[in-house]
């Protein structure tokens, strides 16, 4: 117990009185009442109220927020890995769920096919080049894959095949050109 500002007796924050007796309120709440003491009127930092299910609406319960899991030895929400959207630990390994850039391939957020991974912003993926299908950067000179009638060159840049152009709305494919042509511009 400890005194507040008005010399009362009261119990610290996580904890509820219960006759005369601080006892430890439901995980992730920061206050609870004896009433019930697993619903939570008020959350731990990095959580929100929710309610447990649609039968019981008024028993609130505290949940992390995206990007925050629970951490039960330090009693707090800590940040997930910066790859992760959602997570049950703090390791690139433990995430549950993804950005809208990133897939979740066992347990890890790896960028999704035309985005690389920029070292210079930690988990977070950037767009490749418009005409590489994957890449190592932004670069027309980073493609690792190209898409369908293009092959990857020395220099790492996706070049049409012969009898094939660049589709000029979509410019990581490449088209046949017409029957009758050995290279051409624009399909003509």
């Amino acid at each position: 117990m400890i005194i507040n500002s008005s010399g009362e007796c009261v119990c610290k924050p996580t904890y509820f009185l219960i006759d005369g007796i601080c006892s430890k309120c439901a995980d992730r709440c920061n206050t609870c009442s004896c009433s019930s003491p697993s619903s939570c009127s008020e959350c731990i930092v990095n959580a929100s109220l929710t309610p447990s299910n649609a039968l019981t609406p008024s028993i609130l319960y505290c949940q992390c927020n995206n990007g925050f899991y629970y951490d039960p030895a330090n009693s707090k929400c800590s940040p997930c890995h910066s790859s992760c959207g959602k997570c049950s630990g703090s390791l690139s390994s433990d995430c549950t769920a993804c950005s809208s850039t990133t897939i979740l391939v066992n347990k890890q957020c790896v960028c999704k096919k035309g985005y690389y991974a920029d070292s210079n912003a930690a988990g977070k993926c950037k767009l490749c080049d418009k005409t590489c299908a994957t890449c190592s950067g932004p670069l027309a000179t980073n493609c690792t894959s190209c898409s369908l009638y293009a092959k990857l060159s020395s220099s790492k840049t996706c070049d049409c095949d012969e009898g094939t152009y660049r589709n000029p709305s979509l410019p990581s494919q490449c088209l046949s050109c017409h029957n009758d042509c050995k290279s051409c511009i624009d399909g003509a």
